[in-house]
């Protein structure tokens, strides 16, 4: 059986970017996870235990989009990626896409993202 947790729009300040302007003053992004794994155990027992625990997941990934400085929103979205691999034992693979709806460029834009799918090796 295929099960997967998603959060979307997860919101955080970080301080990534190429320009100086972005590494001093920061700007918001957003986090989008899709979390896939073995869920059916907490399907059935209904118990927190028996899943991986969304809440810390979400700190986790608020501490790395509010943490150390990224060039790219790609490196970031990878370092996601790895960290909630290494750290929540039942996913199998993260679907990350990370948002930068006010990147620096010259034109009207709604958003830029990148999407990354990582597996458990």
């Amino acid at each position: 059986m295929n099960s997967h947790i998603t959060i979307t729009g997860l919101t955080a300040h970080g301080y990534h970017g190429v320009y100086p302007e972005e590494k001093s003053a920061g700007q918001k992004f957003l986090v989008d996870l899709e979390l896939h794994g073995d869920f059916l155990t907490a399907a059935i027992s209904d118990k927190l235990e028996d899943t991986d625990d969304y809440g810390e997941i979400i700190n986790s990934t608020l501490a790395i989009v509010s943490g150390e400085s990224c060039d790219l929103i790609e490196h970031l979205a990878y370092l996601i990626g790895r960290k909630l691999l290494q750290e929540f034992s039942r996913l199998s693979r993260v679907v990350v896409t990370v948002h930068k709806p006010h990147a620096p460029v010259d034109a009207q834009i709604n958003d830029i993202s990148f999407t990354i799918s990582i597996n458990r090796e």
